[in-house]
């Protein structure tokens, strides 16, 4: 407030939008290498309608990230086609958003069996969401405890409430949402934040490879022969320009697959003093980068000729 801070990083989304308005700052902003996303567990059989792509696609069709980046995150993140970010080597810029549509999202819980059951059935009670084949499209979301996630938890549960879809929000303490859940499997739908920092390569074989189901990082379980012969070849392949299209047609696949509900990426944005000029922040891998271009930064002296006067 009073002029003296010439730089600073790392504020909160809170901070960040007390400074939209302020005339004596500046905002740099650049995509982290990073993806929230929702991983729904494929290999649960008591969840076998997190196998079907029509009720995938119809969770991400029926959830407002539109709304949550702009009232939330004071639209400082993008939203995510792809687990490789934009600005990444490997992205494909090719793919196709996928906007909120509950209408859509609607149409093909209907075309994939997903029914409300009749009102007049005594054994249905006024809170019983879509149902096929006698089973309900009911499950947790798991998410951590921390402001944001609760509150992207609650819109999500909401919304696919007026689809039909029963889910119910826990949250856990970050801490321990890795060892006692991810890595043990014991999950039913379960939000986290992939990155990437420090990995030049996005690599996505960890994460998507069928041979990671059992003990790697492939939590969600999914198993798909064909992504997981084009990250193969793109581990093997010495050509970045072979390697770049392989990826691209593994996150084509992706994105019409739906394995995962990808969300949004989140941005670093770096506050600088007016006084401060010649700032400019690239693609970064991690927060330090912001100082990249920093021999180009400079601050106008006025120069008093004269000497000093009282």
């Amino acid at each position: 407030r009073q002029n003296e801070v010439m730089g600073v990083g790392g504020l909160s989304q809170r901070g960040i939008a007390s400074m939209l308005n302020n005339d004596n700052f500046n905002i740099h902003s650049s995509l982290l290498p990073e993806t929230k996303m929702i991983m729904l567990n494929q290999q649960n059989e008591s969840l076998n309608f997190f196998r079907e792509k029509k009720v995938r696609l119809a969770l991400l069709l029926g959830l407002n990230r539109e709304f949550f980046v702009n009232e939330y995150l004071s639209g400082q993140a993008v939203l995510a086609s792809s687990p490789i970010p934009p600005g990444n080597w490997a992205f494909n810029d090719s793919l196709m958003n996928v906007d909120y549509d509950p209408d859509n999202a609607a149409d093909l819980l209907s075309e994939s069996g997903w029914v409300l059951p009749e009102p007049d059935d005594e054994d249905i009670n006024d809170n019983s969401g879509l149902q096929k084949d006698g089973q309900e499209l009911k499950f947790q979301l798991l998410v951590p405890n921390d402001d944001l996630s609760v509150v992207l938890g609650e819109i999500a549960v909401e919304d696919w409430g007026r689809l039909g879809i029963n889910a119910v929000l826990q949250t856990v303490e970050l801490d321990i949402l890795k060892e006692e859940h991810l890595d043990t499997r014991e999950f039913q739908a379960i939000m986290i934040d992939v990155s990437l920092q420090r990995t030049p390569d996005p690599d996505p074989y960890p994460f998507w490879h069928q041979t990671e189901i059992e003990s790697g990082q492939n939590y969600s379980g999914y198993d798909n022969r064909i992504i997981s012969e084009y990250i193969e070849q793109a581990r093997t392949t010495p050509s970045s320009s072979s390697r770049s299209n392989l990826y691209h047609m593994f996150q084509r696949r992706f994105v019409d697959d739906t394995p995962a509900l990808l969300v949004y990426h989140p941005v670093y944005s770096y506050v600088t003093n007016k006084v401060v000029h010649g700032v400019q922040m690239g693609p970064i891998i991690e927060p330090s980068d912001r100082f990249n271009g920093i021999s180009n930064w400079y601050i106008v002296i006025r120069r008093v000729v004269g000497g000093l006067t009282n």
